[in-house]
C-alpha cells in the first residue's frame, strides 16, 4: 500500500498546493468503488472489466523515465483517482484506488455518497468504513496529511464466511 501511495505522486506529477490539485469528488469515488467492485471476481481483479469501464493502463515514471514496478496502474479521464492492482502471482486480489481531496473535513461527504450507493456500512467509523456490497468488501479510508489529504478505496471479493 505504501508503494502505491508513493507512486501516486510519480504518476500524477509533482505535489501541488491543495487549491491547484485535481481533487476527487464524491461521485468519482463512488464510481471507482463501483468499477472496482464490478471487476472483482473470485479469480481476482479482471483488468478487462476495468478497461471496459474507461480505466486505461498507465506506466509509473520518475524523471520522465519508466519505473520498474510489479504493480499495475490505471487512470480514467476526468477522474482524480489512481487505481492500483496488487502484484499477486495468482492475479490481483485487491483493487486499490487513491485520490487527493480538498480537505479532511470532506470525508463524511464521501462516506455519505458511498452509503447512498452501497447501503449502511458493515463496519462504521470516523476515518474508515467498510461495506459488504454484493459479495465485495469495500473499505473507504481517509489518508494523507492535513495539508495534503486523500482518500483510499480498497475493493476485494469477499470470502464465503464474510458474505
Amino acid at each position: 500500500m505504501i508503494v502505491s501511495i508513493a507512486l501516486f505522486a510519480a504518476l500524477t506529477g509533482s505535489p501541488q498546493a491543495p487549491a491547484e490539485r485535481h481533487t476527487a469528488t464524491p461521485d468519482q469515488i463512488v464510481a471507482v468503488a463501483s468499477d472496482c467492485a464490478a471487476a472483482s471476481t473470485v479469480n481476482g481483479v479482471d483488468k478487462a472489466i476495468l478497461e471496459k469501464a474507461g480505466w486505461s493502463p498507465k506506466t509509473a515514471t520518475a524523471d520522465g523515465k519508466p519505473m520498474q514496478t510489479p504493480l499495475s496502474f490505471y487512470r480514467k479521464q476526468d477522474s482524480a483517482a489512481l487505481v492500483t492492482l496488487d502484484p499477486s502471482e495468482e492475479g490481483a486480489k485487491l483493487c486499490i484506488a487513491v485520490a487527493p481531496i480538498q480537505s479532511r473535513s470532506q470525508f463524511k461527504t464521501f462516506a455519505d455518497a458511498m452509503t447512498v450507493k452501497f447501503g449502511p456500512p458493515t463496519i462504521p467509523g470516523s476515518e474508515e468504513l467498510i461495506w459488504n456490497a454484493g459479495g465485495e468488501m469495500i473499505d473507504l479510508a481517509l489518508t494523507g496529511k492535513p495539508d495534503n489529504p486523500g482518500i483510499r478505496v480498497v475493493t476485494k471479493q469477499a470470502s464465503e464466511e464474510n458474505r
